[in-house]
C-alpha cells in the first residue's frame, strides 16, 4: 500500500502544470487585525477579523490585511446550532486581496469547524499562517487491553485530549481510527488497516472500550493487528477543512502549515489558476497525528495548477488527491 501511495504522489505532481497564478504581487494599501481589535489575548476573534475583511474588501484595488507577527489569535465561531463543518474565517466576493499572517497561528477553538475559507473570489493570496486546533478534534492515547473474542479493545485516552463523549465523535462523518506505530528506521507507521467502531462507553477514569464493526472478511479486530500498548487515534473527522477556496480564480496559497483539521487540511474546489507553494501538514512536537483527512484534496479544479515544495506528514488519508 504504501509503494502504491507514494507512486500516485510523483505521478500527479509530474503532471501538473509548472506555470501558475497568481504570483505574489506588491501590496496597495494595507490594513492591519490589531486596528480592528484583533488580539493575542482575546478569547474569540471572530468579530475582529470579520471587520478587518470587511474594511479591506471595501477598499479598491489591491489590499493586504496583515496580522501581528507570530502571534497566536484564538478563534471560533459565535455560539449557535449547526456549526460543524463551516469556517472561522470566511471570505466570499473578494477581488486582489491578500491576507499576510507573517507567521501567526490562527488556534480554532471548535473541534469542528475549518478555519480559512473564500468562496467566489479572485486574485486572493494566502499566506504565511500556521492552523491549530485546541481541543484537537481526535483522541489520541494507548491501548490497554484487546479482546478479539467479542471484538473490542480499550483505549486510555491521554491527558490533554478530548474524551469521545464529546459531541464531535456522535456527529462525525465516520467513526474510525488509526494504530501509529514507530519502525525499526525512526519513522511511524499507520495503519495498516482503519478501524471503524460501532459504539464506545467508558469503562473508567480515561479509559473507553470500543466495539468494533465486521469488514466482510476477518474479524476488523483482528485484521488491524491491535495490541496492548499501541497507540491509537480515534478521530472527529467531519468536512471542515484547515484552508479552502470554493469557485476562486487566480489563488496562491503559500507558506502555510497546518497541524490539525477535523477534515482535509487543504482543500481547492472548482477553483481555476491556483497555486499552491510551501504548504506543509505537520505532526507538532509532542503528538503522533496530523489532520484527520487527506493533505491536499483538489476537486474539479481547471487551468493552470502548480503544487510546489509542500510536504505531507501523519494524515489519516493522501497526501495529494487530484480529481474531477
Amino acid at each position: 500500500m504504501m509503494m502504491r501511495f507514494e507512486f500516485l504522489i510523483v505521478t500527479l505532481v509530474g503532471c501538473l502544470s509548472a506555470t501558475a497564478f497568481p504570483m505574489s504581487r506588491a501590496a496597495g494599501e494595507v490594513l492591519n487585525v490589531k486596528d480592528f481589535g484583533a488580539s493575542p489575548t482575546a478569547t474569540n476573534n471572530y468579530a475582529s477579523f470579520k471587520a478587518a475583511v470587511d474594511a479591506a474588501q471595501a477598499v479598491e484595488g489591491l489590499v493586504e490585511l496583515r496580522f501581528e507577527p507570530d502571534a497566536v489569535y484564538r478563534i471560533g465561531l459565535p455560539d449557535g446550532t449547526g456549526l460543524q463543518g463551516k469556517h472561522a474565517l470566511r471570505i466570499t466576493a473578494a477581488t486582489n486581496l491578500v491576507l499576510n499572517g507573517q507567521g501567526a497561528t490562527l488556534l480554532i477553538t471548535n473541534p469542528e469547524i475549518g478555519a480559512i475559507h473564500t468562496e467566489n473570489c479572485q486574485g486572493v493570496e494566502v499566506k504565511n499562517f500556521k492552523i491549530d486546533y485546541d481541543p484537537l478534534p481526535y483522541a489520541q492515547g494507548v491501548i490497554s487491553e484487546v479482546n478479539l473474542a467479542d471484538g473490542w479493545f480499550e483505549l486510555d485516552v491521554a491527558d490533554g485530549f478530548l474524551e469521545p463523549d464529546q459531541p464531535c465523535f456522535d456527529r462525525a462523518m465516520a467513526k474510525w481510527g488509526l494504530t501509529i506505530r514507530d519502525t525499526d528506521d525512526g519513522g511511524r507507521q499507520y495503519g495498516p488497516a482503519a478501524l471503524f467502531s460501532k459504539h464506545w462507553k467508558k469503562s473508567g477514569g480515561r479509559t473507553w472500550r470500543f466495539y468494533t464493526t465486521e469488514n466482510g472478511y476477518d474479524p476488523a479486530l483482528k485484521q488491524a493487528g491491535l495490541h496492548a500498548g499501541d497507540r491509537f487515534i480515534h478521530m472527529a473527522r467531519n468536512y471542515a477543512q484547515a484552508v479552502a477556496a470554493k469557485n476562486c480564480d487566480q489563488i496562491l496559497w503559500e507558506n502555510i502549515t497546518v497541524y490539525a483539521s477535523p477534515g482535509l487540511a487543504f482543500y481547492p474546489h472548482i477553483t481555476r489558476h491556483h497555486t499552491i507553494r510551501d504548504c506543509h501538514v505537520k505532526v507538532k512536537e509532542g503528538r503522533v497525528f496530523s489532520t484527520n483527512a487527506d493533505g491536499i484534496h483538489m476537486r474539479g479544479s481547471r487551468g493552470n495548477v502548480l503544487i510546489e515544495g509542500c510536504s505531507f506528514e501523519g494524515m489519516a488519508d493522501d497526501a495529494i488527491n487530484v480529481h474531477s
